[in-house]
């Protein structure tokens, strides 16, 4: 008998050892390919996430562009973009997902609002119908219905305190209804950023597929050869010189007026027609209609305002990492991320172009400004507004 309990307690510590080995081999196995205790990531935490990657993503494109140009760094421009516009994507629908939990809440809210203001409302009626009978009872009558003074004293207590609840009753509707309201209003607020954003995500795939097209004709145009490339460029070179001559040279006969604006219209919205890569609007500041001039010289000196008011600039005016290589950008550019961003005159005066219907034609099209305007400023000069919706 002691031999087996004996037995037992060695078979029962040889199973403890190899339960306690599993259990430090799991734990190893977890740290070493990174497994860790799953739990449910939040929109909030998903979005906040997202917003990471794409500043990384805009950080290694700036180190690229920062390089000498060649056909590696300009297919390693177009991954990089993709990744980031698949990421901008991922980060409006997180967006959207949590506008749409706050509008699942502010319904919930709404209905409770909605039951509580009924209840208050029936519970007033309740008081205004206690107060109308017991208001018919005169003075007279109530003290021949009381047994004593106390009586009627505790009578006369009730009726007041009746009117006091109609009044405190009538107080509680009317914050009701005020916060309602409110909360109406957000959830009008909320569902109208979800559409925008959808709208947005639209725009952003179809800016998606561009740069893949992109990236694909650009190696079909080179054949992966750096030589093909620069003549690729150079050849995009001399579109832009002929695009820009065929538009000025307009401006520069006899103009006609297609309507006055002043300093702030809103004439159009950034969009991405013409060979444009993405949603931005192209600004460009003439002095004539054959000399650019640097936006950046004229914005804001009291005469020129900014033609779209809280946008980025993100290409300058000039030679810049950030445009073609190797061809002079005649104006500015802002992004907008495909949000339809309002764009304004930037100064007072006539509309002598406004050109509309036109798609976007990157890369294997026509190099052209797609949807644009020009005017003709009270000062002689002139500013065009290219890539509109």
């Amino acid at each position: 008998m002691h031999f087996l309990q004996k037995e037992k307690a060695n078979k029962n510590k040889r199973h403890l050892k190899i339960s306690t080995k599993l259990q430090v081999v799991t734990c190893l196995v977890l740290i070493l390919t990174g497994f860790s205790p799953a739990y449910a990531i939040t929109d909030e935490e998903q979005l906040q996430n997202i917003n990471k990657e794409i500043q990384n993503a805009k950080n290694e494109l700036n180190a690229i562009r920062g390089q000498k140009s060649s056909l590696q760094n300009e297919l390693a421009i177009f991954d990089i973009n993709i990744n980031s516009i698949q990421l901008q994507i991922n980060a409006a629908q997180a967006q959207i997902n949590i506008l749409n939990n706050q509008i699942s809440e502010t319904n919930n809210k709404i209905s409770s609002a909605e039951l509580n203001l009924a209840t208050q409302r029936n519970i007033m009626r309740e008081y205004l119908r206690t107060m109308y009978i017991e208001g018919q009872v005169s003075t007279i009558e109530l003290i021949a219905k009381s047994k004593n003074f106390s009586d009627f004293v505790d009578r006369s207590e009730y009726l007041g305190s009746i009117q006091q609840s109609v009044q405190e009753a009538a107080d509680k509707i009317i914050i009701l209804r005020k916060e309602l309201d409110q909360k109406k209003k957000a959830l009008e607020i909320d569902k109208a950023k979800a559409e925008q954003l959808k709208s947005q995500q639209v725009a952003q795939r179809t800016e998606l597929d561009i740069q893949r097209g992109g990236k694909q004709y650009i190696l079909n145009q080179t054949s992966g050869n750096e030589a093909n490339y620069k003549n690729y460029i150079a050849g995009l070179q001399q579109k832009f010189t002929r695009l820009q001559e065929s538009i000025w040279s307009k401006a520069s006969g006899g103009v006609v007026s297609l309507g006055h604006v002043n300093k702030g219209d809103i004439i159009g919205y950034i969009g991405n027609s013409g060979y444009s890569t993405g949603c931005h609007l192209h600004f460009e500041i003439r002095a004539n209609s054959y000399t650019h001039v640097n936006p950046a010289n004229y914005l804001g000196n009291g005469y020129f305002i900014n033609p779209v008011p809280g946008v980025t600039m993100n290409v300058p005016y000039g030679y810049s990492s950030a445009y073609f290589s190797g061809v002079f950008h005649t104006g500015q550019d802002y992004a907008d991320g495909c949000a339809g961003t309002p764009i304004r005159a930037t100064a007072d005066g006539e509309i002598i172009t406004r050109i509309t219907g036109h798609g976007n034609t990157y890369i294997a099209g026509i190099v052209e400004y797609g949807n644009y305007v020009m005017i003709k400023h009270t000062n002689n000069m002139y500013s065009l507004y290219g890539h509109m919706r």
